[in-house]
């Protein structure tokens, strides 16, 4: 079976993404196994293939916040993550659409 994006399958266009209820504790790590960096409504996004301690296959979709820590973490370049823990903690943070308090992830190292 393809994961391959088309028309004729929802192969490849369903994706469980990581949300912080996914994880049983604030602070943790997940190992990295694949990342995608693309442009989407002139936009860049970075997206990363996880496994949780728990043994969850997600994707983790980086907001500019994650990503400039992975710049301030001295990672030289996004495909760099292949293979490597990232540690993360859950934090409150506003949700610019609702502008309400929500869990939301952030990466504090990379091992």
């Amino acid at each position: 079976m393809s994961n391959t994006p088309n028309d004729t399958s929802w192969d490849g266009l369903v994706t469980d993404y990581l949300k912080p209820s996914d994880l049983k504790e604030s602070v943790g790590k997940l190992v990295c196994h694949d990342v995608e960096v693309g442009e989407k409504d002139g936009k860049p996004f970075m997206k990363i293939d996880v496994t949780t301690p728990n043994g969850l296959d997600k994707v983790w979709d980086l907001n500019k916040t994650n990503r400039s820590k992975l710049q301030e973490l001295e990672v030289k370049s996004p495909k760099e993550l292949i293979g490597k823990t990232i540690w993360y903690r859950v934090v409150l943070a506003t949700n610019p659409t609702t502008k309400k308090e929500v869990d939301a992830l952030r990466i504090s190292k990379i091992e």
